[in-house]
């Protein structure tokens, strides 16, 4: 009888988890995230990464922010007409199971009034607003690994 009620329960939990567990426990995961700081007087630094999404919903990532830089909009590089603009994104959306890639020449991070210096530290942290399909809100921080453009004063 021990042996039945100790298999009721764990088919109970199985069950349990099946029905939504795995879902929450399903948290966004960043990989790869790097800052490249242009050389000095030069402008705007540059943010890449990658937004993996192990859920089976679809999130929607909806802003990216930053203690170090004043100013982080999410942009992307298209080609029309054999010209390449940059539009401003409101929000991406990372599919179930699947991720969404910043990366030169697609999409990336456009930040803004940063550091001035060209001795920065070895990493930031950035947080980026992710929301799920139940219109929840989760942030999420990231450390991303400062590169320099110029290579000149890399770490």
């Amino acid at each position: 009888m021990t042996l039945s009620k100790s298999y009721a329960t764990v088919l109970i939990c199985l069950l349990a988890c099946l029905g939504g567990c795995n879902e929450r426990d399903a948290r966004p995961q960043i990989s790869n995230a790097r800052i490249v700081l242009p050389p000095p007087g030069m402008g705007m630094a540059a943010g890449y990464f990658e937004l993996s999404n192990p859920g089976r919903s679809p999130l929607r990532l909806r802003s990216v922010g930053s203690a170090v830089f004043s100013s982080v909009e999410m942009h992307e590089t298209l080609s029309e007409n054999g010209l390449s603009q940059m539009r401003e994104m409101k929000e991406a959306e990372v599919p179930p199971g699947g991720s969404l890639r910043f990366e030169p020449g697609g999409k990336h991070l456009m930040l803004m009034g940063g550091p001035g210096s060209p001795e920065a530290e070895e990493a930031y942290t950035m947080t980026l607003d992710i929301v799920d399909a139940n219109g929840n809100t989760q942030r999420v921080e990231a450390h991303f690994k400062v590169e320099h453009a110029d290579n000149t004063h890399a770490h």
